[in-house]
């Protein structure tokens, strides 16, 4: 997959995650679960099987037998398009 058609993927991803996310008033919780919706819509659209955690700092991920950890500290504002599609398209491309 090259850049631009990772960018779209993103931009798709995204913009279904906006669609059906339900916000808390909890920024925090706000950022992990929507994290966490953008990687179970990835894994689905690549036919994988994904084990998504939601803890109280991270999302943990298990796909392809690896591990993967994203901390709510690095994470931008989900509302902030340019800067969320940024880091997304950032750590999808490393999975």
């Amino acid at each position: 997959m090259d850049d631009e058609d990772g960018n779209e993927w993103c931009e798709l991803i995204y913009s279904e995650a906006l669609r059906i996310y339900k916000p808390t008033k909890y920024n925090t919780v706000n950022k992990l679960r929507f994290f966490a919706l953008i990687l179970e819509l990835f894994a689905e659209m690549q036919h994988e099987d994904a084990m998504i955690q939601v803890k109280t700092v991270n999302v943990k991920l298990k796909l392809r037998s690896k591990n993967y950890i994203f901390w709510v500290f690095e994470m931008p504002d989900f509302q902030d398009k340019t800067l969320f599609l940024t880091y997304m398209s950032s750590k999808l491309s490393q999975l």
